[in-house]
């Protein structure tokens, strides 16, 4: 569970653009004090499960900033960026610190309907594992063990019932652009996104 907090520094009614910072914490959920669940010896390589780790066991810390523009009153350009800061976790299981950034052009082509495109990308820093595995076998396996840099392209339809952002409802498809990764890691070549807005 994330919780996060956002203070506008530059308001749009004021200039031509918005300048936002924010900055938030992520909780640790699920107990990590039994460690590792490792088979006996006996049963090793006969189709058992292999040690895992759902999660760090600490907080994490994140930092945000955001800019919007607004383009002859129907286009709109968006950057965000998150760092992500991950204290070492318990049981030797580091994911390292994360680097999101987002880049997003919209144009209302009625007042109903905007199409629009966007860029996600992530940097990881190195993984560590730990001493449970090792790369023969995480080269098998599909160990969510991110480090390294991909990015997606994404293009999306929104739907505004009512003529005004107040509800937005929207659609795309992330299409993966590239990807250069330090560990063996699944990636899709393609997401669905589905989005239900509501603005205060």
């Amino acid at each position: 569970m994330v919780i996060m907090g956002r203070y506008v520094v530059v308001p749009m009614q004021e200039s031509s653009y918005q300048l936002s910072i924010g900055g938030g914490v992520k909780l640790p959920t699920g107990s990590t004090n039994n460690g590792f669940k490792q088979a006996p010896s006996f049963a090793k390589n006969i189709n058992t499960p292999l040690p895992t780790q759902m999660g760090t066991g600490e907080f994490e810390y994140k930092a945000e900033l955001g800019l919007s523009k607004v383009i002859d009153n129907n286009m709109r350009v968006d950057f965000n960026t998150i760092y992500t800061y991950r204290p070492k976790a318990k049981h030797n299981y580091d994911f390292g610190n994360e680097l999101s950034y987002d880049l997003s052009f919209t144009d209302a082509i009625t007042k109903n309907i905007n199409l629009g495109i966007e860029y996600n990308g992530k940097y990881n820093t190195k993984t560590d594992m730990g001493e449970d595995t090792n790369p023969m076998l995480r080269s098998k396996l599909p160990f969510k063990a991110f480090s390294g840099t991909v990015g997606y392209i994404t293009p999306q339809i929104e739907y505004l019932p009512f003529d005004k952002p107040k509800i937005h409802i929207g659609l795309g498809i992330s299409f993966l652009a590239h990807y250069n990764v330090s560990e063996y890691q699944p990636l899709e070549k393609q997401r669905v996104i589905f989005r239900l807005g509501y603005l205060f």
